[in-house]
This record gives C-alpha cells, structure tokens and sequence, in this order.
C-alpha cells in the first residue's frame, strides 16, 4: 500500500502516506498498529477511507509467480 486517505463526516480528510513512513525506517508492524488504533479512534466521524496502492511494487512481486505458473503452458 502507497497511502490511504481518510475522509471524514465534517469533510476533512486524513492523509498517510505509508511509503515515505517505511522509507523513514519505521517498522510495518509499528505502522500497521498506528492505523489500526486511528482508525478506532476515529471509527464514529469516518465517512469512508480510500486506499492507493503502489500498482508498480504488486507488479514486481506478481509477475515472476505468473511467470513461474505460466511457463508450461
């Protein structure tokens, strides 16, 4: 995942962008925790909450398994 936004009732909207925060070292799992507990904490006044992802990092991590997969066929 690139960054997620969330929107909230009152308009405002929460950005986070996780690849500049793993790029800054900090730990996924550090992360991971952080955004479930804003999540929570916000969970009454959220509205929805988009999520990017970062297209080209899946496509790295996909294509060799569907190269493998595929090449019998």
């Amino acid at each position: 995942m690139q960054s997620l936004s969330v929107n909230l009732i009152d308009g405002t909207v929460i950005d986070i962008n996780i690849k500049d925060l793993l790029l800054e070292g900090i730990d996924p799992e550090e992360i991971e925790a952080y955004l479930e507990n804003k999540l929570k904490e916000l969970d009454s006044i959220i509205k929805d909450v988009d999520f990017f992802i970062d297209v080209e990092a899946v496509a790295k991590t996909v294509q060799p398994i569907t190269d493998l997969t595929l090449k019998n066929l």
